[in-house]
């Protein structure tokens, strides 16, 4: 289970799971899966249905699985990181490409939080 490359995605994500559909905050995207904040009830193991739009235009809808659930913290609103179930080559290959075209700021702002998260300094005021 390598962590992919990710990237940045805070657009709306819907949600269809168990009889219910939400929209939810997307936080993150890789190939291999997305971090959502989402003011739900879900375990890992989970299955949903995700919809989201890509910067290029076009949807993509996939299966996914809770992988974790972080409790809530910012906006009182858990943080879920799912893993894409039999995604579509195309839409893989589209997400990668999204990934791969990360502004060299929005790298070095990632770069910047991995540093402070592991000297365990964050901006605590």
């Amino acid at each position: 289970n390598a962590r992919t490359p990710r990237r940045v995605y805070s657009r709306p994500v819907g949600l269809l799971f168990k009889g219910q559909y939400a929209v939810c905050q997307g936080l993150q995207i890789s190939e291999g899966g997305m971090g959502l904040a989402a003011d739900l009830e879900l375990v890992a193991g989970d299955l949903v249905v995700a919809s989201m739009i890509l910067p290029d235009g076009k949807s993509v809808v996939v299966r996914a699985q809770v992988a974790y659930r972080r409790p809530a913290e910012e906006n009182d609103v858990p943080v879920y990181g799912f893993r894409f179930v039999g995604l579509a080559l195309g839409d893989r290959r589209r997400i990668r490409n999204y990934v791969a075209a990360k502004t060299q700021e929005e790298a070095e702002r990632e770069r910047q939080d991995r540093n402070q998260d592991r000297s365990g300094t964050g901006n605590a005021a």
